[in-house]
């Protein structure tokens, strides 16, 4: 039991160390009737690391992202207009391409570039027809083909009789809350998703399981950091409170080295045979507190996609699929923990594993300030 648990301590860390700033591309398709929109969102911290520290270098970085063609024929790229996205540390590229007839068998290639910083993911989504489709670029899957033609078909639908413009008016509130409750299967995996692939915020949720816990303690911890995040999450994803990405980041990673810490100096005088009170109720404040901070680094994969007046429905959703992600991870853990903190090796694990919860997040605060 114990070296099971230790092994997946070590393991966790082994995820992109900068969750939010490597992060996510995001890409957004509307498919009009022989052009198409595409919305390309790309972190700073990406374009960095790929030395596009220029607009100019930038917008070429985004020229070259993609290659579309229509039933074989190449779409040309007929216009961008970027847009910085300073808020989340991004910058966003409109672009316009044009094909030589009605779309019928669309082919995207996302080309080597971005996507060759691993790790990295590019979350598409298309709107065909007010249809709505997603699907997810990575190193091993850079090719999307579309058949338009056929699925309008099989819809009963048909493309737009003209094409749009660069920047589309928001729709109306009524009708964009429909759209988003439709798209339940887009923005709540997506929760899933972020949280499952975000090492950090597992290290931190596991260093909060590590002292003997019980069930009515474990419900306490958890609902005292599901209420902080989101409250951090919606602040920031409705531009009511805008934190630095970098200063976040940084603190997500002290709220892991924190926990590990206190994990050490609550276990120092304790062997196999005491009888350990868990200091419980001064960690739901720890978890209160680093929640509201882990709510902000949730909250920029939503800001990168630009949701509009579909934010409020996307948010319910996003934040579900997060806690879903949550109880995925805390559900199974808890009770192989529980038994092991309550075997003979009791506080090993304990304390084995805050040490290499505090030097990982130790790392990854380095790493994010430097």
């Amino acid at each position: 039991m114990i070296r099971p648990l230790l092994l997946l301590l070590l393991w966790l860390p082994c995820g992109a160390a900068l969750a939010h700033q490597a992060g996510v591309t995001d890409t957004s398709i509307e498919i009009g009737h022989s052009k198409l929109l595409l919305v390309y969102t790309v972190p700073d911290a990406l374009l960095a690391k790929l030395g596009a520290t220029t607009p100019a270098r930038q917008e070429t970085l985004a020229r070259q992202a993609f290659s579309i063609s229509n039933d074989g024929a190449s779409c040309p790229l007929e216009s961008v207009k970027p847009r910085p996205l300073p808020d989340i540390g991004s910058q966003q590229f409109g672009m316009l391409y044009a094909c030589d007839h009605p779309l019928n068998a669309l082919k995207f290639d996302y080309l080597p570039g971005v996507q060759s910083v691993p790790p990295h993911k590019n979350l598409v989504r298309l709107s065909i027809a007010g249809e709505k489709l997603s699907e997810t670029f990575d190193a091993s899957h850079r090719t999307l083909e579309t058949p338009v033609g056929f699925m309008l078909k099989l819809w009963g639908k048909q493309l737009p009789p003209t094409d749009f413009k660069m920047k589309t008016d928001a729709q109306p509130v009524g009708q964009s809350f429909w759209r988003a409750l439709a798209r339940a299967r887009d923005y709540f995996p997506m929760g899933v998703e972020h949280i499952l692939s975000g090492p950090d915020h597992i290290l931190f949720l596991v260093g909060l399981l590590l002292l003997p816990l019980t069930f009515r303690q474990l419900v306490a911890l958890i609902t005292a950091f599901t209420v902080a995040h989101s409250m951090t999450l919606a602040l920031s994803v409705l531009d009511v409170v805008n934190l630095p990405v970098v200063f976040v980041e940084s603190m997500i990673a002290l709220s892991i080295v924190y926990v590990g810490l206190e994990n050490i100096w609550e276990l120092r005088h304790i062997d196999v045979h005491s009888d350990f009170l868990s200091p419980w109720r001064r960690r739901l404040m720890i978890a209160f507190g680093f929640g509201l901070v882990h709510g902000f680094g949730f909250s920029y994969i939503l800001k990168e996609i630009g949701l509009g007046s579909e934010l409020p429905v996307a948010l319910v959703l996003f934040n579900l699929g997060v806690e879903a992600g949550q109880l995925m991870i805390v559900l199974p853990l808890f009770p192989l923990l529980h038994l092991a903190l309550n075997r003979t090796l009791e506080f090993s694990v304990a304390r084995s594993g805050s040490v290499v919860i505090s030097i990982v997040g130790g790392y990854w605060f380095l790493q994010r300030v430097l």
